[in-house]
């Protein structure tokens, strides 16, 4: 095969056109946050820039706010023994915009350690994650959640999803269509797709060891009046927690895309474990006759 030039690859990889391949977590999220779609990309790789998103821009009303940890490079949180949530002050929020039309996908990753797979002191559910907007007094418009109570005893938690504004049951929403199960200490990867031309919505999940599910398949969502511009990390309960050792969860590598006109090829690219990419090899969306090296 003809090998494609340093020169070439950096230029095809600068227009979006190839992938990583076999990537890792790092040079998965490094791409994207050079294709042209990307509005916003967070690694939190730093506490610097952790503490740019915190909730409370006013350190005195921080309660435990998240910190840098090296050892897994992401944004920590610990929550008590008897709490059942970070702080609303603490959570992480990125900010990309207003976005209306055309389609947003919104990809991050986050890890549960094993005491979530433990004795929770009757905690039933996080509000893990939350695409929000400013536009109304209720900033909440579809929620990820982590149902505590739904895993087998040894995992973390089943994932689904519902919505506030935009669905005032705030029942579960409807039409899933997979199901997914986080285990403890594995880095797991959200990619949730609002096409609001169609009015639809997506969400497909993975971890180090499992490829992408899809759980939902663009769902009809007929109100999206107002877009998203922005998201959090939540990790919220309305419940009470009685009891049950303290809890440790991370964030890494949220990024924000406008337009893409593939997400099932960004969604397949790449994998979530950290560490070394392996081999190189021809990239499934590399044209023909080429070889990245």
């Amino acid at each position: 095969m003809r090998k494609l030039t340093s020169k070439a690859l950096c230029y095809l990889l600068i227009a979006g056109i190839l992938g990583p391949a076999s990537a890792n977590a790092d040079e998965y999220f490094d791409w994207l946050r050079r294709r042209p779609e990307t509005i916003l990309a967070r690694g939190y790789q730093s506490q610097a820039e952790i503490d740019a998103d915190i909730a409370a821009t006013n350190p005195a009303n921080r309660v435990r706010p998240p910190v840098y940890d090296s050892t897994v490079k992401g944004a920590r949180w610990t929550i008590p023994a008897g709490v059942a949530s970070i702080a609303g002050q603490d959570q992480l929020h990125p900010r990309f915009g207003t976005v209306s039309s055309g389609n947003l996908l919104l990809v991050w990753e986050a890890r549960w350690d094993s005491a979530f797979a433990g004795n929770l002191g009757g905690l039933e559910t996080h509000k893990a994650f939350q695409l929000a907007s400013d536009s109304s007094g209720d900033k909440r418009r579809i929620e990820i959640r982590t149902r505590f109570s739904l895993a087998p005893s040894n995992a973390v938690a089943m994932v689904d999803a519902r919505g506030y504004i935009w669905n005032p049951s705030g029942q579960p929403l409807p039409g899933q269509t997979g199901q997914f199960t986080i285990e403890p200490n594995k880095w797991t990867r959200f990619w949730a797709f609002l096409d609001f031309n169609a009015r639809t919505f997506s969400l497909w999940v993975a971890d180090e060891d499992t490829k992408p599910v899809r759980l939902f398949n663009r769902m009809q969502y007929s109100n999206m009046s107002g877009g998203i511009d922005h998201f959090w990390f939540e990790f919220n309960s309305s419940q009470e927690r009685g009891g049950g050792s303290s809890l440790t969860v991370w964030g890494r590598n949220f990024a924000a895309l406008r337009n893409v006109s593939d997400v099932e090829a960004i969604v397949n690219q790449g994998d979530v474990e950290p560490g070394d990419p392996g081999e190189p090899e021809v990239l499934p969306d590399a044209p023909s006759g080429l070889t990245v090296r």
